[in-house]
């Protein structure tokens, strides 16, 4: 079952299980496990500290998944990679007003009708949320039910088939949505995950995040350690899809920049995707790829303007959720 996973519970479990690197202590393959790593010693005033991130590679992993993926013997898959990226409360409409260099990007792939084109891109425009929540949304994509309900993750089935499965997301949490309570889910374990990063207090508050200045769901940038949140969780994405790259894999990259009242926040993010799509269509991942580009629902919090005028275009927009999908022509 899917251990509960409420901001407060997730945030205090990583900070109880931070480890000093430099005691002796430590057990050895723990050390050699950990990803993350931050360092004080030899600071200067120009530079206060040291932040590394690494993924490390498993290199039975490595084996064993591409071992089950040539003996497996279910309904045949059309890709061998699946890339989810997934922005919450970010509509089709505002998608194209602050993301426009991803767009575009996307879009060339819907209009491109040469031959040397590999891959054809298309925009779900009936595509819109249950209501205006991450919960039902994403609990219906990933598990097929409402968490109440018994059901197992999809990525099950991935892992059976020998995906190696990885994901990153720039908030405090394991899960797209925030789950506590009663919940009924199976979930699938992901090979390479980081989250725990995003529980740090300099980012995500102690007291909740649901906070104006600082956290998830504040009308500042992100940044923790010298970067820009997403750009670690971009970064770690790429180190997975290279580490793998003989492996069939399966990533989510879920971004909260654009659940904020001012509405804004997103627009510091275009080029960060757009980047990030470039390099992965230059790798050549993307022309044996289904890449998912999408989110749970429009615009969530509307900030004072907003609610003090009523305007109607808000409640629309809530309703109808970015949903863009990227597949090889031959598919």
């Amino acid at each position: 079952m899917v251990q509960n996973t409420s901001y407060g519970i997730f945030q205090k479990h990583v900070l109880n299980n931070l480890i000093n690197l430099d005691d002796p202590l430590v057990d050895s393959a723990l050390l050699e496990s950990t990803e993350f790593r931050l360092s004080f010693w030899d600071s200067t005033d120009t530079e206060k500290f040291k932040a590394k991130l690494e993924l490390k590679k498993n290199e039975t992993l490595e084996a064993e998944m591409q071992k089950r993926r040539a003996e497996f013997n279910g309904t045949e898959l059309m890709f061998n990679n699946v890339l989810v990226i997934f922005i919450d409360s970010l509509s089709r409409n505002h998608f194209r007003r602050k993301l426009p260099k991803t767009y575009k990007f996307l879009e060339d792939k819907y209009n491109n009708t040469s031959d040397d084109e590999e891959v054809s891109s298309y925009q779900y425009l009936k595509f819109s949320s249950l209501y205006p929540g991450t919960l039902a949304n994403m609990a219906a994509m990933y598990y097929g039910n409402y968490p109440h309900n018994p059901s197992t993750s999809v990525l099950t089935y991935f892992k059976e088939a020998g995906f190696v499965i990885g994901s990153s997301m720039n908030y405090c949490g394991r899960e797209t949505i925030d789950v506590e309570g009663e919940i009924q889910f199976t979930e699938q374990k992901h090979d390479h995950e980081l989250a725990g990063l995003f529980c740090d207090p300099n980012l995500h508050s102690l007291q909740g995040p649901f906070t104006f200045f600082s956290g998830p769901y504040s009308m500042t940038k992100k940044c923790l350690w010298g970067k820009d949140s997403v750009d670690w969780s971009i970064d770690y994405a790429k180190q997975f899809f290279s580490a793998y790259r003989n492996n069939s894999k399966f990533f989510r990259l879920s971004i909260i920049d654009s659940h904020e009242a001012s509405s804004e926040m997103i627009k510091y993010d275009d080029d960060k995707l757009y980047d990030f799509l470039s390099w992965y269509e230059s790798e050549g991942f993307m022309k044996d790829s289904l890449v998912m580009v999408m989110a749970d629902h429009g615009f969530f919090m509307p900030g004072w303007i907003y609610q003090y005028f009523n305007f109607q275009d808000y409640e629309i927009e809530m309703t109808l959720p970015a949903l863009f999908m990227t597949i090889p022509k031959d598919n």
